[in-house]
């Protein structure tokens, strides 16, 4: 009785183990299994439509895309740039020109990108520093390095007269500069007007980031998200781990609109 029992159980183990084989490789054979790739979605910045109703945007830096959904990803590109605004009427680009020097320039375009003037900084030396526009008028900072030491000038160009104007060779690095219909907040780096829906200036300061206007600041270090206004601050520790703010935000109707993120770290 033992002996039947026991050649009756190592049957049934093998025929176990053959069903179990057998479901696994129909498994294989009915499921299939898709992995996608991670991938990173973030905020643009459209900065105009043309007359035939294009929208061109920017997701960074050095690049100017137009939407196009006959295109592998609905979008083409159409030039390379460091910085840009626009008006009603004119788009007010930044380039870098790559040769035996490295200047910079300003090209005015039309609606249609058809050219209608351009600046240059003519110099290796000197660089531009941002850029804000109303209809009427551009307004550019240059910063000049010349023996150890830099000099910043704020220009400001009618595009009315097509006349260009110093307003300051000694312009600061940090502040607010306001004039007739025109109201910005400037760092180093970069100018945002104020408007109906103003955008902070966005820097990385020590690998973390921080949002900025003339007058308040949003940081967040090792976690914690921590709002200045003024002599006032306050601070927030989201149950989230975030390392990272999007470089995107508003200020619309007096309110802060951002949002935070977890990064993969490096």
């Amino acid at each position: 009785m033992n002996r039947t029992f026991k050649k009756t159980s190592m049957k049934t183990e093998e025929i176990t183990s053959i069903m179990l084989l057998a479901l696994s490789l129909c498994s294989c054979a009915v499921f299939k299994i898709e992995r996608h790739l991670p991938f990173f979605v973030k905020p643009t910045n459209v900065l105009f439509k043309d007359n035939d109703g294009g929208c061109y945007f920017s997701p960074s830096v050095y690049s100017l895309l137009k939407y196009n959904y006959d295109c592998e990803n609905h979008y083409e590109r159409v030039n390379f740039y460091r910085d840009a605004v626009a008006n009603d009427d004119y788009v007010f680009m930044e380039f870098e020109i790559f040769g035996t020097k490295s200047l910079h320039k300003i090209s005015v375009y039309d609606k249609k990108l058809e050219l209608k003037e351009t600046f240059n900084t003519g110099d290796q030396n000197t660089v531009f520093r941002g850029m804000a526009c109303t209809n009427k008028c551009l307004y550019w900072a240059e910063e000049k390095y010349e023996k150890n030491n830099y000099t910043r000038m704020l220009f400001k160009h009618d595009v009315t007269n097509n006349s260009t104007e110093l307003l300051s060779n000694s312009f600061e690095q940090e502040g607010l500069y306001q004039d007739e219909e025109i109201s910005f907040f400037f760092n180093r780096y970069g100018f945002s007007k104020y408007s109906n829906k103003t955008k902070l200036l966005y820097l990385n300061i020590d690998r973390n980031p921080v949002l900025r206007t003339d007058k308040i600041e949003l940081s967040l270090y090792k976690g914690t998200l921590t709002l200045t206004n003024g002599d006032k601050s306050h601070k927030l520790k989201p149950d989230q781990e975030f390392n990272c703010l999007y470089e995107n935000a508003y200020l619309i109707d007096n309110q802060l609109i951002f949002a935070a993120y977890r990064g993969q770290n490096d």
